[in-house]
């Protein structure tokens, strides 16, 4: 909405310090109201545009504010701030895709694993004490799901921190560039997932 909204003003002929003092005016979000407001304070002191955006790359990517340089270079910097639009509203439509296309099997895995864990939990622990007494003619699967049955019951405590961490940290690995990349190799070379990945891509 910022970059849209900027893009209109300085195509009516409004100047880069006004239209971003309307915006930080118009702004309803307090954290990004003092982001504007700091950009507004880098450009008065004469910086750049694209130099007082890269201060803030938790809000403008490399990318947004190298187009912006480029622009600033060439003069055309309403026109790249409208292709910036497109290129958001394509990452969005993007990913709106991706979430709808993993989602039913998302939910698939996330339901089975609950029933295996319920089975494990409620309904494998009724039949321990028969188990037991055969214990020395039960195939090796069953054995192992009894022992899993009872390293769940018992130490739930600690497993549920644990993929809780674990799942915390595989999320924080791949916002970084090499987790990012590893991510992306992944989405486009695993079996079943690269098909929908490739599709999607080339739409």
């Amino acid at each position: 909405l910022f970059t849209e909204r900027l893009a209109l003003l300085l195509e009516t002929g409004v100047t880069l310090h006004p239209a971003l003092t309307t915006l930080a005016d118009q702004s309803s979000n307090p954290a990004f109201t003092t982001v504007i407001e700091k950009i507004i304070g880098d450009v008065t002191e004469g910086r750049p545009f694209s130099e007082a955006l890269a201060k803030h790359p938790q809000v403008f990517d490399s990318t947004y504010v190298n187009l912006v340089k480029a622009s600033e270079q060439g003069g055309f910097m309403h026109q790249v701030l409208e292709q910036l639009v497109a290129m958001d509203e394509k990452q969005q439509q993007l990913n709106s895709t991706i979430s709808s296309a993993l989602s039913y099997p998302a939910f698939l895995i996330l339901f089975s694993i609950g029933v295996v864990v319920f089975v494990l939990v409620a309904v494998f622990p009724k039949f321990t004490e028969m188990f037991k007494q055969i214990r020395d003619q039960l195939p090796i699967s069953t054995i192992i799901l009894m022992w899993m049955s009872d390293v769940l019951r018992t130490y739930w405590y600690l497993i549920i921190p644990a993929i809780t961490g674990a799942v915390g940290g595989l999320v924080y690995w791949f916002k970084q560039p090499k987790g990012m990349l590893m991510l992306d190799n992944a989405k486009l070379t695993l079996p079943g997932v690269s098909n929908i990945f490739v599709q999607i891509y080339m739409t």
